[in-house]
């Protein structure tokens, strides 16, 4: 077993490694967030009468432009992959599982690209992803998946199954994946 990491001498507990598909989500989503509130807070400042009819509506929309605001602060967090003494435990904003070491059949880097190229994918995906295609991503093959295919699909991207062999792709940050403590799942 390897030297555990400065951050678990420090707080006693494995480091959280930060899965890069919601974070990339939830950056997105801020900034349409905060592009909608300060058009709307703008609209309140002016006060322009042709909209008196509608300003109950504009709040409601405020409000709810609020709260995404913030469940994407919260979901920036609850969104990781941490190696702890049982298994790899993967934490997703609605969905937590944790992939006991038996079932890792090997872990291993490639690039997000190589698993899906940018040419395959559509527009939307690719647009999405192009920041991500260049990262690192922690390939973790499994004897079997913990659930199937289609029940995970609903709490996880497609980009976080591999499409080559029975297993999951975390996306990692590449400096974190050089270390070798970082994954200390096989």
């Amino acid at each position: 077993m390897s030297e555990p990491s400065s951050s678990e001498k420090r707080t006693g507990r494995p480091k959280r490694h930060p899965i890069l598909f919601q974070q990339r989500f939830n950056e997105q989503t801020f900034a349409s967030c905060v592009l909608i509130l300060i058009i709307l807070a703008a609209l309140f400042l002016l006060n322009p009468p042709r909209l008196d009819p509608v300003r109950a509506n504009l709040a409601v929309v405020m409000v709810g432009t609020g709260l995404i605001l913030v469940l994407t602060f919260l979901f920036r967090l609850r969104a990781y992959a941490q190696c702890l003494p049982d298994g790899l435990r993967i934490q997703l904003p609605f969905y937590s599982l944790t992939i006991p070491y038996y079932q890792i059949k090997g872990v291993r880097p490639t690039e997000l690209f190589r698993m899906f190229p940018p040419d395959k994918q559509k527009w939307s995906p690719r647009h999405f992803l192009r920041t991500l295609f260049g990262e690192t991503v922690v390939v973790v093959e499994l004897e079997e998946l913990p659930s199937s295919r289609a029940f995970l699909r609903l709490w996880m991207t497609k980009y976080m199954l591999c499409p080559d062999t029975t297993g999951l792709s975390l996306p990692e940050d590449a400096y974190d994946c050089r270390s070798p403590s970082c994954w200390r799942c096989t």
